[in-house]
């Protein structure tokens, strides 16, 4: 209904301004022109991309390319990615625009978190805590994960296991 709908404009702009008037300037989200460059040395590391069942350097390399260039040096998003990522890929590989737009992100999200690992393994860090921001956006599964404390050892020993991983079943 439509007061429904007045009430969710009202938080989601309550929301962006918080955000990007108070949160932003201090350095608590971060800017949208910074490079993680973390991140982009995993996604450079990680050679273990494959379309379906199929896997070789040159598709890894398209990929880890495309995904650096485009999403994380640029800040393009998943959507846009994926359309580059299937003009460059789909004459071999037919996919649907969600397979390659799911690609884009899964490539991003993997390099970024394989970045923080790296980092909070340096520091030595033993115990990481998920903590969400809780608000009408929040999703089920991240309501759950709120306050859930991990070992970093696992964390560490499933990026090593994913990174040396030769096909998708592994």
């Amino acid at each position: 209904p439509a007061e429904i709908q007045a009430i969710a404009n009202v938080v989601n702009t309550a929301y962006d301004i918080g955000k990007n008037e108070v949160a932003k300037p201090v350095g608590l989200v971060p800017k949208t022109n910074m490079v993680d460059h973390k991140a982009v040395n995993w996604c450079a590391k990680d050679a273990n991309f494959w379309i379906g069942h199929n896997f070789n350097n040159r598709l890894s390399e398209s990929i880890q390319k495309t995904v650096i260039d485009n999403g994380m040096i640029l800040g393009l998003g998943r959507e846009e990615v994926g359309v580059i990522l299937k003009d460059n890929l789909n004459a071999y590989y037919n996919k649907t625009d969600a397979y390659w737009k799911g690609l884009a992100a899964t490539v991003i999200n993997r390099a970024r978190c394989f970045g923080g690992v790296s980092v909070m393994e340096q520091a030595m860090v033993e115990e990481y805590e998920i903590l969400a921001m809780m608000d009408e956006r929040t999703s089920p599964f991240c309501r759950m994960m709120d306050g859930h404390i991990f070992r970093l050892g696992d964390a560490v020993k499933a990026r090593d296991d994913m990174l040396n991983a030769s096909d998708p079943e592994e």
